[in-house]
């Protein structure tokens, strides 16, 4: 019988050790274009250019997901535990979260290829990632519950 890899499992000291780096390095990293971003925002809006404050406050929102979910990584790899769920390596509020982002750009080329009558049989490809990460703790509580009454086969 084949074993399946164990993806989260323990790799040593030394390659833990180069992705806390790695990890860190672009945490710090999106932490401070997230931070100058924001500051560029409240310029933005103090000098009245209210066309440009969609879009950077957008990239403010972009920048400070990814950021939160590089500092979820690295503080992970550097106080290595068990996930409580032992289902997702990301927390499941950020999986929501870009679900949530991905889903209005989703619907909109979605209305778009409706409306050009092109590319229609993309949609359930288009709309399904999205709606399933803002689903994802149903899919949990479920895959705990069929676990828990004995029905998932091992």
């Amino acid at each position: 019988m084949l074993k399946q890899p164990d993806y989260l499992g323990d790799v040593g000291r030394i390659p833990r050790l180069m992705c806390v780096a790695v990890v860190g390095f672009f945490a710090v990293l999106f932490s401070l274009v997230t931070f100058v971003n924001a500051i560029g925002t409240v310029i933005l809006a103090v000098t009245g250019q209210w066309d440009l404050v969609p879009i950077v406050a957008g990239s403010v929102a972009g920048t400070g997901l990814f950021g939160a979910g590089l500092i979820w990584v690295f503080r992970r790899l550097v106080r290595p535990r068990k996930n409580p769920g032992g289902v997702a390596v990301f927390p499941l509020w950020f999986i929501q979260a870009v679900g949530a982002i991905l889903l209005p750009a989703a619907i909109k080329g979605c209305v778009q290829a409706i409306a050009n009558a092109e590319n229609v049989r993309m949609i359930p490809l288009v709309l399904g990632p999205p709606v399933a990460m803002i689903l994802i703790p149903w899919l949990v509580r479920r895959r705990q519950s069929t676990a828990r009454s004995g029905s998932l086969a091992s």
